[in-house]
């Protein structure tokens, strides 16, 4: 039996605004909710439940403040066995621009002990950090785990800033997390949230 949604606002060939879909609608799609954590004083954030189900994932870090004021915003992986935090674990390249300059500052490395990608996000009203980053492989994947990503901060002097760069954990892990965490102190509040997307 056929299944009909209602949605608003949309130009359908009878003008209806209803979609027929010829098999009953289920959850799931395109995107699928992996897990999101909100953060309330928390040392890091992690989510679990990776795997080769999904060639891509996004992950999303929304309004999330630091506990200490002015800190970088970082991402780690993980397989199993916990999270990976050694020396020479991580390679990277980003840069950050603001709104009271038009040039632009680099940060890379080849070989630390995570991948940097929020700088310098304030803990005053209105600041914080926003950003969204891609895994470009399923968690069995044969390549080293890589990954891009760009945001915005809102930094310790209300400066509005923007980092962009790519990374990756320099070992073909089987990965099945991800955690964020700032350099140094607890994140006060915030939400991260991932998502596996489906190529088909």
């Amino acid at each position: 039996m056929a299944s009909t949604i209602k949605v608003t606002n949309i130009n359908t060939p009878d003008g209806s605004g209803n979609i027929t879909a010829d098999r009953p609608l289920s959850g799931g799609g395109t995107w699928n909710l992996i897990g999101t954590n909100v953060a309330s004083n928390s040392a890091s954030l992690t989510q679990t439940g990776l795997d080769s189900t999904y060639d891509l994932y996004c992950i999303a870090i929304s309004d999330m403040v630091p506990v200490s004021d002015s800190q970088g915003l970082n991402l780690r992986c993980g397989d199993s066995g916990g999270v990976d935090s050694g020396g020479s674990d991580y390679a990277h390249h980003s840069h950050r621009s603001t709104d009271d300059s038009t040039s632009y500052a680099a940060l890379a490395s080849a070989g630390r002990s995570e991948m940097p990608f929020g700088r310098n996000g304030g803990n005053a009203a209105g600041e914080g950090v926003g950003f969204i980053a891609w895994l470009h492989r399923p968690g069995d994947g044969t390549t080293f785990p890589t990954f891009s990503w760009s945001g915005c901060s809102v930094e310790s002097d209300s400066t509005i800033s923007m980092c962009a760069g790519g990374g990756a954990r320099l070992s073909a892990i089987t990965l099945d997390r991800i955690n964020v965490f700032f350099t140094s102190g607890n994140i006060a509040s915030g939400r991260m949230t991932v998502w596996g997307v489906s190529h088909t």
